[in-house]
């Protein structure tokens, strides 16, 4: 059990914001023509997440002890200079970090237009070029508040991690227990009004 029970299944559930890319899934459906592929995109996507995710931690815990793993920033790209493959091809960190760059603006594609697209429907705004200025110029905005690493871990582990807990599981787990109850309520009021309906339609036969 690792450092406990009470490490690995109460104070570990913090981790969980890991996982909060699963957010996006919740809002795929609205954007599909069938429905039926969005269990195809779904599995897919979490099957290539987790063996990419199992590959990573995997690299780190056999490549480093777990002092210098937990310590370094960036502990994928020193793993990546690690590897040679003979005195032509060396330096392969560079590929790494292009790789890393393109991975990290896709993603940042991604949620731009997500969070564009969902002001743009609650707003009721019929276009959305200057909504997508507005959150970028945003974006980078708070990219710049960090001024050294310390304060970027800090808003890792202390503001970012419990912000995606918060929107993620505990709003979204809210939402889908109030929906449940209000599609139950609705069905119970459908079942009153169809005996009520059958019951007059007896007596006036």
């Amino acid at each position: 059990m690792g450092n406990g029970m009470a490490t690995t299944f109460f104070s570990g559930l913090s981790n969980l914001f890991a996982f909060g890319g699963i957010s996006y899934l919740y809002f795929v459906p609205s954007y599909l023509k069938d429905f039926k592929d969005y269990k195809k995109i779904a599995l897919a996507s979490v099957g290539i997440s987790a063996i990419f995710l199992l590959l990573s931690v995997t690299t780190v815990l056999l490549l480093f002890p777990i002092v210098a793993s937990t310590e370094e920033v960036l502990p994928l790209y020193l793993a990546s200079r690690f590897i040679e493959f003979g005195r032509f091809f060396q330096r392969l960190d560079a590929i790494f970090v292009f790789i890393w760059i393109i991975s990290m603006i896709s993603y940042l594609s991604i949620a731009s237009y997500f969070a564009t697209s969902i002001f743009q429907k609650v707003a009721n705004l019929q276009y959305n070029k200057w909504i997508i200025g507005v959150f970028t110029s945003l974006a980078f905005g708070f990219g710049l508040l960090p001024q050294n690493l310390q304060q970027l871990s800090m808003l890792e582990n202390e503001v970012y991690k419990y912000i995606i807990l918060i929107l993620v599981i505990g709003i979204g787990l809210s939402i889908l227990i109030l929906a449940n109850i209000k599609y139950c309520i609705q069905q119970k009021k459908k079942g009153l009004i169809i005996l009520d309906e059958n019951a007059t339609a007896d007596k006036g036969g």
